[in-house]
């Protein structure tokens, strides 16, 4: 039978045992992790030695969705070619046997040479005003002096009934009848909204609609609605239709 010594020892050495395996896995993974890493580096910078005796590198792999740049060398001379947009077409630049670009039409809008297809973020500064006139004012959000970040909603073609919640600063964008339209909410108190499209502003109070002519011409464009407004969240729940 084993005394009390030999039982402290063996579950020492057990105990260490089951630690000195747990570090060797986590060496072996962390070592494949990076890897990992190294691998994915190498395929978003490519470099190809090319037959004509030049270099080109791509820094984003042919990314629609990342503004990238190609650099070309040939000896000691090199050109460099970056990713751009003409209205929702992006043209891409790609290393494929020397340098070759691409035009692809971008689903929603093209932006900074890269196709944006999502909600994105941009920061705007302005001037700002309030609704309301001189003296007293109201208590709510504007848009200030100072840069106000806010989201772009990308909705595309405008052809059913959209229910978004904004925050100040947001901006719808959207295409009605192939015209593309800014509209951003300026500002808010707990019973209206204002909004701008270009030069023109829109004061909406809670539960009311207004038929918005965007392009100035007359008629209408689109409806938008202000559902609710939210004090503790301080966003306002809108109903944009065709």
């Amino acid at each position: 039978m084993m005394s009390r010594t030999e039982k402290i020892a063996l579950s020492v050495f057990v105990v260490s045992l089951i630690i000195f395996c747990f570090l060797l896995v986590s060496l072996f993974v962390q070592r494949t992790s990076v890897g990992l890493v190294v691998s994915d580096e190498q395929e978003e910078v490519r470099e190809e030695v090319l037959s004509a005796g030049g270099t080109c590198a791509d820094s984003d792999g042919k990314n629609y969705g990342v503004r990238g740049s190609v650099r070309f060398c040939e000896g000691e001379i090199c050109s460099d070619y970056v990713d751009g947009c003409s209205g929702t077409l992006l043209t891409e630049w790609y290393c494929d046997d020397g340098v070759q670009s691409v035009s692809y039409g971008c689903s929603l809008m093209c932006s900074l040479g890269a196709c944006v297809d999502a909600v994105t973020r941009f920061s705007s500064s302005g001037s700002g005003s309030s609704s309301g006139g001189g003296g007293g004012g109201s208590s709510g959000d504007s848009v200030g002096s100072s840069s106000v970040s806010g989201q772009t909603f990308a909705l595309g073609a405008l052809d059913s009934e959209q229910t978004l919640e904004l925050a100040v600063a947001d901006v719808m964008q959207f295409a009605v009848l192939g015209t593309t339209y800014s509209l951003s909410l300026s500002s808010k108190t707990p019973s209206e909204a204002v909004f701008f499209s270009g030069s023109q502003s829109y004061s909406i109070t809670v539960g009311t609609s207004q038929d918005l002519d965007l392009n100035g011409v007359g008629g209408r464009e689109v409806t938008l609605k202000v559902k609710s407004i939210n004090v503790i969240t301080n966003k306002v729940k809108v109903i944009l239709t065709p």
